[in-house]
């Protein structure tokens, strides 16, 4: 398999980028890349709703009439 340079270069570029290290380019070093430091967001714990109880309606006696 044949490739062009700049294809070759990107291909190598790729594969350093992989192991995370820095690699020599004409007698010059490139620094590994750096990660991003991922911001981590607080979870917002969700509120829970409290239920509330149904009140029993009293049954209301009727009076028998004499």
């Amino acid at each position: 398999m044949l490739y062009s340079v700049s294809a070759f270069e990107t291909i190598i570029e790729g594969m350093d980028r992989v192991k995370g290290r820095g690699r020599k380019l004409n007698n010059r070093t490139i620094p590994p890349p750096k990660k991003k430091e991922k911001r981590k967001e607080k979870k917002k714990k969700k509120k829970k709703k409290k239920k509330k109880k149904k009140k029993k309606k009293k049954k209301k006696k009727k009076k028998k009439k004499r």
